[in-house]
């Protein structure tokens, strides 16, 4: 079974009981409410498959798995991007820009504190991450005090 988005903004306006992020099964028009229990949630990403939708939600990040309806919360901290396949979380905060690895738990530091990200800043297979920065020690000889755009890749 491959679930899509329901429209752009991800609401559904016209199912009583639906609101927020609801995901719809194109084949069935099944519909699932991706944010179910977490009150208003933002949509990070629905992995390639279908299968993991990540979301923002009480200052958090989770992963709700629309196989199985289980929902983990995977950090405290809001996520900015993920990878396509939503094992990979960019988390921004108040130490910068980290990457966590949802299978081994690993979350290294990819960029500074004022870092910022966009949805799509993640590489497809989650080793790179992509981010702007006004940080002069990034760059060797920086001077010119605007921002950096800059490619991460932690071991």
């Amino acid at each position: 079974m491959r679930l899509h988005p329901w429209e752009s903004s991800a609401r559904d306006r016209e199912t009583p009981g639906f609101g927020g992020n609801v995901v719809v099964d194109r084949a069935t028009g099944g519909k699932v409410q991706a944010d179910a229990g977490l009150g208003q949630g933002r949509l990070i990403r629905l992995n390639d498959d279908g299968r993991y939708v990540v979301l923002d939600a009480q200052g958090g990040t989770y992963v709700r798995d629309l196989r199985t309806g289980r929902l983990v919360r995977a950090a405290d901290t809001p996520a900015v991007a993920a990878s396509r396949d939503a094992r990979h979380l960019l988390l921004s905060g108040a130490d910068g820009l980290r990457l966590l690895d949802r299978r081994t738990g690993r979350s290294p530091a990819v960029g500074p504190a004022g870092a910022q990200a966009v949805p799509g800043a993640v590489s497809a297979d989650g080793r790179a991450a992509v981010f702007g920065s006004a940080a002069a020690d990034l760059v060797a000889g920086d001077t010119n005090d605007a921002a950096d755009v800059s490619v991460r890749r932690p071991r």
